[in-house]
């Protein structure tokens, strides 16, 4: 039952085979509503095939003067008709339950088709205005919103309607879901002849009423897509060892206390982890293998070849290396028989 701290005797809510579903608040609402301070939001669980109703009552804590419309909108659709609670002398509580989408045909009957919960279809299309249309047909998708009005009533009215059946479309392109956690909409099931009788009346606004005096929103989810949205908490795991007497779980300790002690216990290992049979080290003097193929380990090391230092300067000497004293020439010689010119000497 959704409450409403503006609009005080007034209550709505949600009827799934015969109780009303648990209700679920929103810690992390982050949608801009035009009246927020007035704005209830609560989510319940929808479950595919499950008819539905919603139940509007006015209590005698409702003090107002003026008399009460209730504008219902499914999945942004609005019925034809709005409930219209009538202020009378009489201070008497008052409740109007909505199964479905009513009509009165053309001889006075009237007929009702049941609301219904179904699961989405979402389908993968690459059709740019198709996922135009369906990304904002989406935004009120999976949502029951009844916003109530402060009206005066008039006279009473012979009420008559044809073809204002709503044609649900149940299939929506991916792309226009995205970020959106949607799993049902709401179709019309089979129309069923109704024996009670409706009165309607003619009503204007209230004078001095702009804004409604309340909103109330329900928005109707799959368990999983609840799970999704950080609306319920997920399920925990199951206990793995629910169900075994103290005898089992005694025995399974035993073996896996076994197998750890004879190493068959599984070890994760790096991803660098060298598995070969040698072990190879390294340092400035010389290099060092331990073979593990044997019984034990056997050590070999082996020294590094000397480095060779040579010197590159001008003095024309090498460290370590006999020093070259021969003059060598790259280009034939010239006047001074220096090939390369007095300034610029190669040695080899």
């Amino acid at each position: 039952m959704a409450i409403s701290k503006s609009l005080k005797g007034v209550t709505v809510s949600i009827i799934i085979n015969g109780s009303t579903p648990k209700e679920y608040e929103a810690p992390m609402d982050e949608t801009k509503h035009d009246h927020p301070n007035k704005t209830v939001l609560r989510y319940i669980e929808a479950i595919s095939g499950t008819n539905y109703s919603i139940l509007i009552e006015v209590s005698p804590g409702y003090k107002l003067k003026s008399s009460l419309k209730f504008v219902v909108q499914i999945d942004g659709w609005t019925l034809p008709t709005s409930p219209l609670f009538l202020r009378t002398g009489q201070n008497s509580p008052w409740n109007r339950r909505i199964d479905g989408n009513e009509h009165v045909d053309k001889n006075g009957r009237k007929w009702n088709k049941p609301f219904k919960f179904s699961a989405l279809n979402i389908v993968d299309v690459h059709d740019k205005d198709r996922i135009k249309r369906d990304a904002s047909a989406s935004k009120h998708i999976g949502e029951i919103r009844v916003t109530v009005t402060r009206r005066q009533a008039k006279a009473e009215v012979q009420y008559r309607s044809w073809g204002m059946d709503r044609n649900a479309n149940l299939e929506i392109a991916e792309k226009a879901v995205k970020g959106q956690t949607l799993s049902h909409g709401t179709e019309l099931g089979e129309a069923v002849r109704s024996r009670e009788q409706t009165r309607f009346f003619n009503s204007t606004a209230q004078r001095g009423s702009h804004d409604p005096p309340a909103v109330f929103i329900f928005r109707y989810r799959s368990r999983e897509a609840l799970e999704a949205e950080h609306i319920i908490a997920r399920a925990p795991s199951p206990d793995i060892l629910h169900g075994l007497s103290d005898q089992e779980i005694r025995r399974m300790a035993r073996e896996r206390l076994s197998g750890n002690q004879l190493g068959e216990a599984n070890i994760k290992k790096e991803g660098a982890a060298d598995t070969g049979t040698w072990r190879k080290f390294t340092n400035d003097d010389e290099t060092l293998t331990i073979d593990l193929t044997g019984n034990e380990p056997v050590e070999k090391r082996e020294p590094k070849a000397p480095k060779m230092t040579i010197d590159l300067r001008n003095t024309g000497e090498f460290d370590n290396v006999d020093t070259v004293n021969q003059r060598g020439y790259l280009f034939p010689g010239d006047e001074n028989e220096d090939g390369n010119g007095d300034d610029h000497s190669f040695f080899f």
